[in-house]
């Protein structure tokens, strides 16, 4: 009688399951991106990455910083230019999807970094010291998920430089 009035059916698979989302799969993509391990393949989720977008952008909200719009515009903006790149560089197909799950569970450093500098009280000067250090930890982590994942040799720096800049960018937003 409870689920007829809550309108669930027999057979009626939960609603996260339903629309992909897979927390352990979130869990294993983020200790797998953090600790540079090699595992399962990487799966192109976009809710891990959304996760870490809206965390970043309420903390900063909570600071009183509001750039929500600004963070996913840049973030997509960022994602459109980086495939960009990649395709031009790579000869084999990739996909904005991927490109776009890398960059974001590459952005967890940086999500870290936002946290610390909301909560502890310092000098900008020593906020840009630790932010460059968790955009380099961001950039580490992207460039070799992109070349695991797309066979990219030889073109490191090619890759790595607009990387560190879309990470400074963020490490900018969260310090100002």
């Amino acid at each position: 009688m409870r689920d007829a009035l809550f309108g669930k059916l027999p057979g009626d698979v939960p609603l996260l399951q339903e629309i992909g989302v897979d927390f352990r799969s979130i869990k294993e993509d983020v200790i797998r991106s953090l600790l540079a391990r090699e595992g399962r393949k990487a799966t192109e989720d976009l809710f891990g990455p959304f996760i870490f977008y809206a965390v970043f952008s309420l903390v900063l909200a909570a600071r009183g910083r509001v750039h929500v719009g600004y963070l996913y515009f840049l973030s997509i903006l960022s994602s459109f230019f980086i495939y960009l790149i990649i395709s031009l560089v790579n000869s084999s197909s990739i996909g904005f999807f991927g490109i776009v799950n890398v960059l974001g569970y590459a952005f967890i450093p940086t999500m870290v970094f936002g946290c610390i500098s909301a909560v502890f009280p310092g000098g900008k000067v020593l906020k840009i010291v630790a932010g460059m250090f968790f955009g380099l930890w961001s950039t580490s982590i992207s460039v070799r998920e992109i070349v695991s994942r797309f066979n990219i040799r030889n073109k490191l720096v090619l890759v790595a430089y607009p990387v560190f800049l879309v990470y400074m960018c963020f490490i900018i937003i969260a310090i100002i």
